[in-house]
């Protein structure tokens, strides 16, 4: 992922929005609060990172030749 991030230019926050994603979803009975908790961030972090993901992000899908 970090050749990635070198490449595209992603910020490199996106690996650990990721990972909040990816506990979101295993863990989808816990408030913000108690991911923030879990994590040792802000609420408000938590919150930001689950709702990029969820997102769609039509600019950043290459467009087929065809379609």
């Amino acid at each position: 992922m970090s050749i990635l991030i070198k490449e595209y230019g992603l910020p490199p926050y996106y690996l650990q929005w990721m990972a909040y994603y990816e506990f979101y979803c295993n863990n989808s009975t816990m408030s913000y609060t108690e991911l923030s908790c879990y994590f040792h961030v802000t609420r408000s972090t938590v919150y930001r990172a689950v709702q990029f993901m969820k997102s769609l992000h039509p600019d950043t899908v290459p467009k087929l030749r065809n379609a």
